[in-house]
């Protein structure tokens, strides 16, 4: 009863072998003329598809191996999904949907919104820069959306968020202020400031070089220039 069944199974599998073979005797295994490419890529991204795929697509329309072609896209990293099919007579549609990146992690590399690691064909130098010591990718894309969503109602962008060696976090403003935030209670420290620039630092910002959260109760702000005599002041709440 086992044999019987497995030799029933078999039978659609060399059908389908004997017209696959059938089809190619007849000349309809065409070679494959057009590469499409889909997706929302620029065009860097749809030049290196295209060319990995042109790269290891061999033989015609019938023969070509989709789901080797597929995982070979899929190492190019960047890409959130792949899809490839076949389009009669002679065309192959390779359907890409793209990580979108949030910053730059590294000289080469970028990050996701989930802090995933991807690479990019063409560089984006318009995203913010995460560099840090000791904070995983994920830790650190935590970390800058929590400070981001503080800054956005102030107008304020993050251009770059750092931590350095003693684990300190440290926040670039994109109009050229930095913020020391520390190691601990960085949430706190993060609205503290964001309290003292809604009242007073706002009216400053262009004269204002640094801003230190790390004291208790208060800020200390240092200025480009020597204002009033002073060039360190105490702003508290």
């Amino acid at each position: 009863m086992t044999w019987k069944t497995d030799g029933l199974a078999l039978v659609p599998a060399l059908t389908l072998g004997v017209v696959f073979l059938a089809l190619l005797s007849l000349g309809v295994n065409r070679e494959i003329q057009r590469v499409q490419v889909d997706g929302d890529l620029d065009a860097a991204d749809r030049a290196e598809v295209t060319a990995l795929v042109k790269a290891h697509l061999d033989g015609g329309i019938l023969s070509a191996d989709i789901r080797d072609l597929a995982e070979q896209l899929r190492g190019l990293s960047w890409p959130s999904s792949i899809a490839v099919r076949r389009v009669w007579p002679d065309r192959i549609v390779v359907s890409v949907r793209k990580s979108t990146p949030i910053a730059r992690w590294g000289d080469e590399r970028y990050l996701t919104s989930a802090g995933e690691i991807v690479s990019l064909a063409s560089p984006r130098e318009d995203l913010p820069a995460l560099a840090c010591a000791h904070a995983d990718p994920h830790a650190a894309m935590e970390m800058y959306r929590a400070l981001s969503a503080t800054a956005a109602p102030l107008r304020l962008g993050i251009s770059r968020l750092e931590q350095n060696l003693l684990g300190e976090w440290i926040v670039g403003f994109d109009n050229g202020v930095s913020l020391s935030l520390g190691a601990s209670q960085v949430a706190e420290r993060m609205n503290r400031f964001a309290y003292a620039y809604a009242r007073t630092l706002h009216a400053h910002m262009g004269a204002i070089a640094h801003v230190d959260a790390r004291y208790t109760g208060g800020l200390a702000v240092r200025f480009n220039e020597l204002i009033a005599g002073n060039s360190l002041d105490a702003v508290g709440q």
